[in-house]
């Protein structure tokens, strides 16, 4: 999740190096392959490269979805030996097992939603409000 925060905040930083482009050149912009706007549209147009996409197939194709999928079924492992160590039958472990990986995934996308749901990404200086200050203090 936190390679996810970081990645949000450096193409934030990248997009505004295409607006500081953009304003030194302003006949630049049909060149430019990613968006030039620090704010939350801007930066998910520059992740998605302009191509449609939901916000879920973003979260399933993440490495952090990838990495949870692999960790619950480490978790559903380590309960199904757990269960087996202390005794259990066959039908037992795989209850066990599918519970323990149910409930390790159930609990990370939970924290997970409530990390992303929490995080309102503002930029400190929108392209937008940047562009139009520089109009207005130019003119003073």
């Amino acid at each position: 999740m936190n390679a996810s925060v970081d990645d949000q905040a450096l193409v934030a930083g990248m997009n505004r190096l295409r607006a500081g482009y953009l304003s030194i050149d302003p006949s630049i912009r049909n060149y430019l392959v990613a968006s030039w706007r620090d704010d939350a549209a801007g930066v998910m147009a520059t992740l998605t490269m302009g191509q449609p996409r939901t916000l879920r197939s973003h979260v399933i194709g993440s490495t952090g979805f990838f990495m949870n999928v692999v960790n619950t079924i480490v978790a559903g492992t380590v309960a199904a030996l757990i269960t087996r160590a202390a005794g259990g039958g066959i039908i037992l472990v795989a209850v066990l097992g599918s519970v323990g990986a149910l409930a390790y995934l159930a609990v990370m996308v939970n924290l997970g939603r409530r990390r992303f749901a929490a995080q309102r990404f503002t930029p400190p200086s929108p392209t937008v409000v940047r562009a139009s200050k520089k109009k207005s203090s130019s003119s003073s």
